[in-house]
């Protein structure tokens, strides 16, 4: 069994990494998010590929589509927002709060090039759902080049 100390080295290991990786992936659109990273959720996120996409879900229930920003740069994306605490209706008082909130952010590799302008998401069932286009790849095709 390992260390709490352990857990905790290795913990800030890999929120220092995940800052570093944000800031050098984003510059100046990761200032917003970089302080609070390690006090942060991380919600779960499904990366596949069609024929033409790449898709990316995340998990994001209860979250206003408005508190959510979502950046692309290079071959990666960033999912960034706030989800706002429930209230206790009325003159009633939680009894347990297991549910989480506050900021969240995530950022994920694409693995290849895509066509960002043509980026669509929609937030549907708690589910944010990004699509992107893929570009051809044209890497390891011929081309003839003319000799003038």
């Amino acid at each position: 069994m390992e260390s709490c100390f352990g857990v905790k080295e290795k913990l800030s290991i890999f929120t220092s990494r995940c800052v570093s990786e944000t800031r050098v992936s984003f510059g100046a659109a990761a200032a917003s998010v970089e302080s609070t990273i390690a006090s942060e959720c991380l919600p779960a996120v499904d990366v596949y590929e069609t024929d033409e996409t790449i898709e990316v879900v995340v998990d994001l229930p209860g979250v206003d589509p408005a508190a959510v920003r979502i950046v692309a740069k290079g071959d990666s994306l960033l999912v960034a927002g706030d989800k706002s605490p429930r209230r206790a209706r009325g003159e009633s008082s939680f009894h347990l709060v297991e549910r989480g909130y506050g900021r969240f952010a995530r950022v994920v590799r694409l693995g290849r090039a895509c066509d960002t302008a043509r980026a669509r998401a929609r937030l549907v069932g708690g589910e944010l759902q990004i699509s992107l286009p893929k570009i051809a790849d044209r890497r390891g095709r011929p081309l003839t080049i003319a000799i003038t």
